[in-house]
């Protein structure tokens, strides 16, 4: 009897109520790392970045060649140097908190002010966006019976209610809406600050803001004389030589001198260690013979510093030696190549700086069409500084920056495709305990602890990802000084670039790779039902954003406190005693 009834209420329909209790452990897995990823990640970083701030603490306070030279410098007028900083462990804040933003605006740059003024007003939106999502969304979404633990339970993920979404959308647009009124106000504010700073007379008397570089100059228009005549207002006209080899030589010689200066430093460095640790030891020094090249001091040979003149395969020679060499070469030959510039000797290249005698007419020539051909002489920028200009590129015609513009567009496109492979699979690491049942050779991650796969799922795809994304501004920068005239140039080209870079890899590829991966499993059982899995569990992603903005902001704060600055300070003062 009790046979027959455990057959008829036991079918083979049923099976699929039983499964999951065969797998327990992989099925708990699955319910998502969010919180253990985002603890042992956070944890960490706060480590990380208390004993980074520490260590700030400590340094500002001894070390003020690298945190505070515009308040002791005497190349600087009083009214330019800044204010020093109270005493105590913490007096720092002080002054640091109570510095208008207009001081840095008078005493720096535009540029600098602006970056303030940017950070100001990202901390006041998140700070408004908090105040309007949190309160609403977070109830909304926690009591959204959607069946999620962990940090997913506040996520978009846990609402099951359709009708729940109208709060959503309401949000968004109050959000969206405010932003927009930021970015309006900040827009005409710039404008309104950005005329102001060019008719102020700390800008007016610099040379540089009233000089416009034009290239593309036509033949008949590389005289002074023409020029004079195409505009109005004119104070001087600079036409642009030819620099042939000439930046190269003036690289040359800077990388020798350097090189020699690095040199001497350390050797006399390694020689002052030597006799304090003899002295110590109480071993007399030594009555040797002075070498005048080390400068009135014997160093052993085998203690000089060396280098090979090629990487790997070059030939060993002394630094100091070959140095001297080579400064004694490259010193003439690039005084009688600048001697020709100056002389106007050489092939006339298609740009020139003209400097007018107001801002306003320099303005007024920087926007104005000057030319009846299309691209013949074009107003490219205005207040650059002449080590902001990238002279080889000054004599190319529009036509081939054109195309070497669209060809390295089309290789940051190419790379940017490539890059998704790398970016997915960092996406598809922050969900891979979801991947335990489609593909048994993950079938240890269901072993591994709770904080052991938060670090997998969290710190380690977000340090993989900041390090792949390191290179890309560095990459796009090298293309963009093939082709630019000046470095704001190839920064701005640069930024264009890396913001689309960013927009598809880090925002676009890691959230759809970490959904996917999410839902793998079930996709792979039933394709139809993807469009709605992924629909579910996109939201997921953003712990991962949340961990990468926490890494993102500890790696500010390491930057922030010069520690490369700190050991370089250190290492050129040896004491001698």
């Amino acid at each position: 009897m009790s046979q027959s009834w455990v057959m008829e209420t036991f079918s083979p329909s049923d099976t699929h109520q039983l499964l999951p209790r065969a797998s327990q452990t992989g099925s708990h897995r699955q319910q998502g790392s969010s919180l253990s990823s985002l603890l042992s990640t956070l944890i960490p970083i706060i480590i990380v970045a208390s004993i980074a701030f520490l260590v700030f603490l400590v340094f500002q306070k001894r070390f003020d060649r690298v945190y505070g030279p515009r308040t002791y410098l005497s190349v600087l007028d009083d009214d330019e140097r800044s204010p020093k900083q109270s005493a105590g462990f913490l007096g720092w804040m002080k002054e640091y908190t109570q510095i208008a933003d207009e001081y840095v605006l008078a005493h720096s740059s535009l540029d600098n002010y602006l970056f303030l003024r940017l950070f100001k007003i990202l901390m006041i939106v998140c700070f408004v966006g908090c105040l309007i999502t949190w309160p609403v969304l977070f109830p909304v979404n926690a009591t959204g019976g959607g069946g999620q633990s962990g940090l997913d339970i506040i996520s978009f993920s846990n609402v099951e209610n359709p009708i729940r979404y109208y709060a959503h959308a309401l949000i968004a647009w109050i959000f969206l809406g405010f932003v927009m009124f930021v970015i309006s106000r900040e827009s005409l504010y710039f404008a309104y600050l950005r005329q102001a700073y060019f008719l102020s007379p700390y800008v007016t008397s610099q040379i540089s803001a009233k000089t416009v570089l034009f290239v593309d100059v036509p033949e008949d228009y590389r005289t002074e004389e023409h020029l004079r005549r195409s505009f109005r207002d004119v104070h001087y006209v600079w036409l642009v030589n030819d620099p042939e080899d000439l930046e190269d030589l003036i690289q040359e010689r800077d990388q020798a001198a350097n090189k020699l200066e690095g040199a001497e430093i350390q050797m006399i460095t390694q020689y002052v260690k030597t006799r304090n640790k003899k002295g110590k030891k109480g071993v007399p020094e030594e009555n040797r013979p002075q070498n005048g090249n080390a400068g009135g001091v014997y160093v052993d040979p085998k203690d000089r510093p060396t280098h090979r003149t090629k990487p790997l395969i070059g030939k060993k020679v002394d630094t100091i030696e070959w140095s001297r060499e080579e400064l004694q070469r490259l010193i003439p030959e690039v005084a009688q190549k600048q001697s020709e510039q100056r002389r106007k000797k050489g092939k006339m290249t298609s740009a020139a700086f003209i400097e007018f005698n107001s801002v306003r007419a320099a303005q007024a020539a920087f926007q104005q069409v000057a030319h009846q051909t299309p691209f013949d002489l074009t107003p490219t920028e205005i207040g650059m500084k002449p080590d902001m200009v990238i002279w080889k590129n000054l004599g190319k015609s529009w036509w081939m920056v054109k195309a070497m513009s669209a060809l390295c567009t089309a290789f940051v496109t190419f790379l940017c495709i490539f890059w998704t492979i790398p970016v997915a699979f960092i996406g598809v690491l922050t969900n891979v305990n979801y991947l335990t049942d489609q593909l048994p050779f993950l079938s240890f991650i269901n072993n591994i602890p709770s904080v052991i796969l938060g670090l997998v799922t969290g710190l380690l795809p977000t340090l993989l990802l900041s390090v792949l994304m390191t290179l890309v501004p560095i990459i796009c920068a090298m293309l963009a000084k093939l082709f630019e005239p000046t470095q704001g140039a190839v920064q701005l080209k640069t930024q264009s670039w890396y913001f689309a870079f960013q927009v598809i890899q880090v925002f676009l590829i890691t959230t759809f790779s970490s959904g996917a991966a999410s839902v793998a499993t079930q996709v792979f059982s039933n394709p139809t039902s993807a469009p709605t899995l992924l629909a579910k569990n996109l939201p997921k992603a953003s712990n991962f954003y949340i961990v990468l903005c926490a890494l993102w902001l500890d790696d500010g704060g390491d930057a922030a406190a010069e520690y490369c600055s700190v050991l370089d300070d250190v290492g050129a003062g040896p004491h001698i005693g």
